[in-house]
């Protein structure tokens, strides 16, 4: 196992959201693992249409809130988080997900914490992950093995229209 203890970034505006998203950025390391594992996977099996190789690996921590939320106030301890070995799947009407599972407690507390407070449109039941790659429907990757991995997020940059704010937890 590898522990990273990095910068990330809380990121309130996803290119692909209609409202703001709050995203943690991964640490450089991370961010090549997951790029190492999208690189191996069979061109064929790839939905470009509906996604692709996700270009910005992220853990989605709320979608759907308001851009004004002051975040600061939610991160009052260090967030410890780990991956595991394998690729995971959730399927859609159209593509299939290829998605990394993340394990932190405190990330869901700070999900639920967020999603309680303030006002959000997030609808569905809260998994952490990194999304890898939009495949085609029920393609799969089993083969591919990751690198498992752990860090603890000790500084959060929070980005708001490209101002950052950093806050030491």
């Amino acid at each position: 196992m590898y522990s990273f203890s990095k910068i990330a970034k809380f990121l309130v505006r996803a290119d692909y959201y209609d409202k703001a998203c709050v995203m943690l950025d991964l640490p450089i390391e991370v961010k090549m693992e997951v790029a190492r594992v999208a690189n191996l996977i069979d061109v064929n099996k790839i939905d470009m249409e509906n996604g692709g190789i996700e270009d910005k690996a992220h853990i989605t921590v709320l979608y759907g809130v308001e851009d004004k939320v002051d975040l600061k106030k939610y991160f009052t301890k260090p967030i410890e988080i780990k991956i595991d070995n394998k690729v995971t799947y959730f399927d859609q009407k159209e593509f299939t997900v290829a998605k990394i599972e993340v394990f932190s407690d405190e990330l869901k507390k700070l999900h639920y914490n967020i999603k309680k407070n303030e006002p959000n449109s997030h609808k569905y039941t809260y998994s952490p992950h990194i999304t890898i790659a939009y495949l085609k429907k029920g393609k799969r990757v089993d083969d591919i093995k990751i690198k498992p991995l752990e860090w603890t997020q000790r500084e959060i940059a929070l980005e708001r229209n490209g101002l950052l704010d950093i806050v030491m937890i």
